[in-house]
């Protein structure tokens, strides 16, 4: 049958949008691949480029290395101080006290609080007075230098024995550094885990656009190819209306495509510290061959918010402790032992106070309690519950970890032996379809079943990349159980 000037003109610039689609498909395809973007390169941006990712970094690294601030508390401390004095107010007796006192006051000290609870100071003090104004006939010496070492000492009877709170105290700011610590280390490795699954489904909405494409085209032609055949009256038109029907579905789904892929692309270049939607680099699923070559990483003892959970039960045991310790009666003995030299001369004093001729010592017992007894024991069994739902929620955290491990495991391998069969899948479909629009050429079958074809076609490069894409998003999960640490 001769076509006429309006149906060539159709079949004619149907040719053309189907050579510019392909044109404009090759040249993106070739751009991406001058700029292709694989999964360590984009993970380097996310480091370079992400801030919460530097953030939590260095959250965990100064928590980890606040772990022991604690035990500063029983390290030696050094404490020099030097004061001035002048005192010119009126006195009752100038003759005998003078008009005006200039004190200078020099003291060294040295002071430890051990695990034990024993507090000991040692410490030296220096000072030299001046009175002015005073007779000489009744204050011969107006000025004069007092020299004395001291070493004070206490120990707790009661509350505190042995040193437990001041040990509970030490336990309670370890944990809170290290549960913050690994609470920082957990979230970047959270981070890191969001942003490869990031790159794998922007990888896979890339795809699915293109197959989408590639069906929308085909469809297109089908359509066109059946509207010439209803013109020539070769064809009945509901042919023609299945292939409308068909060319709409492929253009809705092509533009869900697309929305995903504008979403995807967002999340992208969020996670590697850029703005908007456009990613020139081009990014790849791996083959049926590659995706067999993957595994889970190796599992560590403990995953960083196990390690933290762990922390946090510690806190609230150390909690218990300090607070069952404060909340009793303070009993606690203490002593002062110096000796004191006087002297005009100030190497004289400090001769004199190593002496044994003018020692003060100071010897003493100080006590005290609350009147609310019974609020007391309120607040220790509290803090005795507290420690008990951190112990469980800890032991939950590790049953959790081992049960989302085999979960993932498991889930990895099933998506992945369902990709395998999902590549077989699409080969078979991609040479049924060959075939059968080679029939259709050759007038041996019909228009619907090409489109049936191809919709088979399709669904199973679409299975495929689901399959793909769960299997890759859950391998970056089970990467979250390769960093942490032992118990």
């Amino acid at each position: 049958m001769i076509m006429n000037r309006r149906d060539r003109q159709t079949l004619f610039f149907s040719g053309v949008a189907a050579a510019v689609l392909a044109a404009i498909l090759g040249s993106a395809s070739r751009a991406n691949a001058a700029e292709a973007l694989g999964l360590e390169g984009f993970l380097r941006q996310v480091e370079a480029g992400n801030d919460g990712l530097k953030g939590a970094r260095a959250s965990a690294e100064g928590g980890i290395s606040r772990s022991e601030e604690g035990d500063l508390q029983f390290m030696p401390y050094l404490s020099l101080s030097a004061q001035y004095s002048g005192d010119s107010r009126e006195t009752l007796s100038p003759s005998f006290l003078g008009t005006e006192t200039v004190t200078k006051t020099y003291t060294l000290g040295i002071s430890q609080l051990t695990p034990i609870g024993l507090s000991a100071k040692l410490g030296y003090t220096l000072s030299t007075t001046a009175l002015d104004g005073v007779s000489p006939a009744l204050v011969p010496q107006s000025s004069y230098s007092d020299a004395r070492p001291t070493l004070e000492l206490s120990f707790p009877i009661w509350r505190n024995l042995f040193g437990s709170e001041n040990r509970a105290n030490r336990d309670l700011v370890n944990a809170q550094a290290e549960a913050a610590g690994h609470g920082a280390r957990f979230e970047s490795v959270q981070i890191l885990s969001q942003a490869e699954t990031a790159y794998w489904r922007l990888a896979a909405a890339r795809e699915t656009v293109t197959t989408q494409s590639e069906a929308l085209e085909a469809s297109l032609r089908v359509r066109n190819w059946n509207s010439d055949r209803v013109k020539r009256q070769l064809a009945d038109e509901a042919e023609l209306l299945q292939a409308e029907a068909a060319l709409a579905a492929r253009r809705m789904e092509l533009q869900s495509a697309k929305d995903e892929e504008h979403a995807s692309a967002r999340a992208f270049n969020s996670f590697r510290g850029q703005e908007g939607e456009f990613v020139p680099e081009s990014l790849g699923l791996p083959d049926a061959r590659g995706l067999d070559k993957l595994g889970p990483p190796p599992r560590v003892e403990a995953r960083a918010d196990v390690l933290a959970a762990r922390a946090k039960e510690k806190i609230a045991s150390a909690s218990a402790r300090v607070g069952a310790e404060k909340n009793k009666p303070v009993l606690e003995a203490y002593a002062t032992l110096s000796r004191n030299g006087r002297d005009a001369s100030s190497s004289e004093a400090v001769g004199e106070s190593f002496g044994g001729s003018h020692p003060w010592t100071v010897v003493g017992v100080r006590f005290g309690m609350t009147f609310d007894v019974w609020g007391a024991g309120r607040a220790r069994s509290g803090y005795h519950l507290d420690r008990e739902g951190a112990r469980l929620s800890y032991e939950r955290k590790l049953q959790e970890q081992a049960r989302d491990w085999d979960d993932f495991s498991r889930k990895f391998d099933d998506a992945r032996r369902r990709a395998t069969l999902a590549f077989a899948l699409e080969e078979a479909q991609r040479r049924k379809l060959e075939h059968e629009r080679d029939r259709l050429r050759r007038g041996r079958t019909t228009t619907f079943q090409v489109l049936i074809f191809e919709q088979d076609y399709a669904n199973a490069r679409l299975s495929r990349i689901r399959a793909q894409s769960e299997a890759l998003t859950t391998l970056a999960q089970l990467k979250t159980f390769s960093e942490g640490g032992a118990l």
